[in-house]
Formats: structure tokens, sequence, C-alpha cells
């Protein structure tokens, strides 16, 4: 996940506690009785939920490019694997279509590590 994924994650990450404090907040005065203060503070959540469902949006969004990209390379990845399973199969070069495996396996968890959110 590049740098800039990082920080919007971490980013929401520390809207959504401001959320979830702020939905405290908004309880605390329900239960005290003071609704329109409660209904201030309510709407400012409900402001704060939707930027933070249009921040989320648009990391998916980044992640779905991020995905995209990668799956070229795990196609390719794949092809590779089959030849050589195909190699080890008939008993050619096993030895080194092995390390050919483990290699391109190294690559796909490294890819897949990089799109986990």
């Amino acid at each position: 996940m590049s740098n800039s994924l990082d920080q919007k994650e971490a980013l929401i990450d520390e809207l959504l506690v401001a959320r979830s404090k702020a939905h405290k907040a908004y309880v605390v005065l329900r239960f005290q009785g003071r609704k329109g203060d409660a209904a201030k503070i309510k709407n400012k959540v409900d402001q704060l939920s939707d930027s933070i469902e249009g921040l989320l949006s648009e990391l998916m969004s980044e992640w779905c490019a991020s995905a995209e990209e990668k799956m070229l390379s795990v196609k390719r990845a794949n092809r590779d694997l089959q030849r050589a399973i195909r190699q080890i199969q008939n008993g050619v070069a096993v030895p080194r279509r092995v390390a050919k495996v483990l290699s391109v396996l190294d690559e796909v968890i490294g890819w897949a590590s990089e799109l986990v959110v």
C-alpha cells in the first residue's frame, strides 16, 4: 500500500474516533434532556459521517485502481506457475522449476500484502 493510502487510512481512523466521541456527546445530551443541543451535535455527526463515507469511497477507488494494475501481474504469474508445474510433472529441471514456483509465489504474496487495506 502506498504511503498516501496509509495516510488516508490513518486519517479515516482518526475521523471515526472523532465521530464516535461526537456521537457520545449526542447521547449524553439526549439523556440530559437537552434535545436542542443534541440535535445540533447529531447534525454535525451526520455531516462528519458523510465526509468519512466520501473518503472511504475515494480510498476504495484508489485501492481498486491498484488492484487492477496487480491483476495483470498475477495473471502472468499464474501462467508462469502453470508452466513450471507442467515441467515439474514432466520431470524437466525439477529443482530449477521448484525454485521458480517459490520465486513466483513470493512475488504474488508481496502483491497481495500491498493490497490489504
